[in-house]
């Protein structure tokens, strides 16, 4: 699908909640400064972090008069986020994980560190783990779902497609949020009206807004990493 209209059409897959005071301090200081060409991950290890930049901008590349996700501090948010909001028990989890993405990365691309990898492997492992129809997704959700139940939480032994799938799933959904919920996203390239007209009901998305999802301050939604990780 043509980068546009992913980003205006893309849904987040999982329950969302309203989020927390916290939650949007967090994200106002990752829109605030500049973008981060010196950045130094607190959660992340370097090498980790350098996978989440362009993981992240593989997901989201920069396309006409649309910025990268490096270019708004995607991977800055990921980064805090990880950090300051994730759950203690869950954070283990969640590195042993990427840890094996990164070495599944690594062997796709023959290289021996994350800096020589380049982008072509970046959207191979994005291919092989990530790409599938909706009925797949589905499908492999509920597989995910099944395993967690039946084995109370305990991630230790699902099967590697599975987990990477899960893992880069929950990757993107976050990516896109904080993409979309930027500033300067949500104010330059998305449909963005701060004070609000005429309450309008079935309108035509293309004549309203020229397609693209309105910007909406004050009403930001996120969805929570799952318990799978």
């Amino acid at each position: 699908m043509e980068r546009r209209k992913a980003i205006k059409n893309i849904g987040l897959s999982f329950g969302a909640m309203a989020a927390a005071p916290s939650m949007l301090s967090l994200l106002q200081s990752c829109q605030t400064r500049a973008r981060e060409t010196q950045w130094t991950p607190i959660f992340f290890t370097e090498d980790q972090g350098k996978f989440v930049k362009k993981l992240a901008n593989t997901l989201l590349p920069a396309s006409g008069n649309l910025p990268s996700a490096t270019e708004v501090n995607v991977h800055v948010f990921i980064d805090k986020f990880s950090q300051e909001v994730m759950s203690v028990d869950v954070k283990p989890a969640f590195r042993a994980v990427l840890d094996k993405v990164i070495a599944e990365l690594l062997t796709i691309s023959g290289e021996e560190t994350i800096s020589e990898v380049d982008s072509a492997s970046y959207e191979k492992l994005l291919n092989t783990y990530l790409v599938q129809s909706k009925a797949a997704h589905e499908e492999i959700m509920r597989k995910v779902e099944e395993y967690i139940v039946q084995n109370d939480g305990e991630l230790t032994g699902m099967d590697k497609k599975l987990s990477f799938y899960d893992f880069l799933n929950n990757f993107r959904d976050m990516a896109i949020w904080a993409y979309q919920t930027n500033e300067v996203v949500g104010e330059t390239i998305m449909a963005y009206k701060p004070v609000p007209g005429e309450q309008r009901g079935c309108v035509d998305l293309q004549e309203t807004t020229g397609g693209m999802a309105w910007s909406l301050p004050g009403k930001t939604k996120f969805h929570v990493y799952r318990s799978s990780f």
